[in-house]
Formats: C-alpha cells, sequence, structure tokens
C-alpha cells in the first residue's frame, strides 16, 4: 500500500474507532465507506454495511431506497409503504490492497454472485422472500 493510502487508511481508523481490527479488515471499512459516500452523502456507521467474513468476493454491501441507506428490512418496509416510486442503487464492494487492478478478480466476483434481485413491496411479506 502506498504512503498516501496508509496514512488515510490510518486517519479514518483512529477516527472510527478501528484501530483495533486487521489492516485488511480496516481497509475494507475504508474503501466501503469512500465508494459509499459517493452516492449516499450522509454520515454511516461501515459496520451496517462491512460483512466482515473472512470469504472472497463480496466486502460489503449497501442499498440505498430513495436516498436513505438500508439497514434493516423495518428501514425499507416504511418507504416502500409510503414512497410511489422506489430510486434504488446496489453497491457490493470488493477491497482489494494489490498494487495492480486483477481483471480476473473482477470476472470470479461476477461469476461467484450473479445477480438475482427478487423486489418485493408490501403488503407482500418481504422477509419470506429475502
Amino acid at each position: 500500500m502506498d504512503r498516501i493510502t496508509a496514512a488515510m487508511l490510518a486517519e479514518f481508523s483512529q477516527e472510527n474507532d478501528l484501530a483495533n481490527l486487521s489492516e485488511s479488515a480496516r481497509f475494507e471499512h475504508f474503501a466501503s465507506y469512500t465508494v459509499v459516500q459517493r452516492f449516499y452523502g450522509e454520515t454511516f456507521d461501515t459496520s451496517d454495511i462491512v460483512l466482515g467474513g473472512d470469504e472472497p468476493g463480496i466486502d460489503a454491501i449497501a442499498i440505498i431506497v430513495n436516498g436513505v441507506l438500508i439497514t434493516d428490512l423495518d428501514t425499507f418496509t416504511e418507504i416502500a409503504e409510503k414512497a410511489p416510486n422506489l430510486d434504488v442503487i446496489f453497491i457490493f464492494i470488493q477491497a482489494d490492497r494489490a498494487r495492480s487492478f486483477d481483471t480476473g478478480k473482477m470476472g470470479n466476483f461476477l461469476r461467484d454472485y450473479p445477480l438475482d434481485i427478487r423486489v418485493c413491496l408490501p403488503p407482500v411479506d418481504c422477509g419470506e422472500i429475502i
């Protein structure tokens, strides 16, 4: 990791009480915050979107509905019941500290996680579908 990114990661980790995590985990939070912040301008806790597992592939998922970061099913249901239309943004993040971009990893990501999104709106019980 270059010195500028390392310094930004250290500052982010300190500001967000993540210093006790491994560098890899801290980078997942940092990368996730950086990406999601472009689409969602409010303050948020990265632990709401970072998955935190050791499995390869998706490190974080953010779903933004009508400008609101969805952190639980109740929040989504409340928005869906009131809104005539839903503007939904799905963000899938794979954080990698490598010095170069590996297109093979992107291919693996797309192969291992095919997009299969099912939409449900109240009065359907979304808990049965999700």
